[in-house]
């Protein structure tokens, strides 16, 4: 038996560009990750030099047009130079029902895994909020809570 090869479609050059582009952004991003890769060489910070702040309370509204009457609670992880006006925050959100807790991920044969405290300790200071609802914020009643209400405070 003979094998015949089967005649591929025809790119057109619309295709060959966005293929070209494709791939060289796939290689762009590869290259310039691994460059960020090779520059970061600082060894972060120690988690001892990170402090958290408990209990810090945010006013919002249930609803636009209403005054800010419930409060959104929250812990602050930062080191003292993060500790300024105009610093990047990362803010931390646990799903459904979850606290601030969420991000620290407790004690292991005597090392503390915490999400929050580990990037701080690495220049980005992190929020990480009890949603309403839940933990240290406000409990409004369930008919007041809603998908709207959750992203709009």
């Amino acid at each position: 038996m003979f094998c015949v090869p089967r005649r591929l479609p025809a790119l057109s050059r619309r295709s060959l560009l966005a293929s070209a582009l494709a791939a060289a952004a796939v290689i762009a991003v590869t290259a310039t990750s691994a460059a960020a890769a090779s520059t970061t060489t600082a060894e972060p910070r120690s988690h001892d030099a990170v402090t958290c702040q408990s209990g810090i309370r945010i006013p919002v509204a249930l609803a636009p047009g209403q005054p800010a009457t419930s409060t959104i609670s929250g812990e602050l992880c930062s080191t003292l130079a993060e500790q300024s006006p105009g610093t990047t925050v990362q803010l931390l959100i646990s799903g459904a029902t979850y606290t601030h807790d969420y991000w620290d991920f407790g004690t292991i044969d005597g090392i503390r895994y915490s999400y929050a405290r580990s990037v701080a300790a690495r220049g980005l200071a992190t929020f990480a909020i009890d949603p309403l609802g839940s933990g240290d914020s406000s409990h409004p009643a369930s008919t007041q809570i809603t998908a709207q209400t959750s992203t709009a405070s």
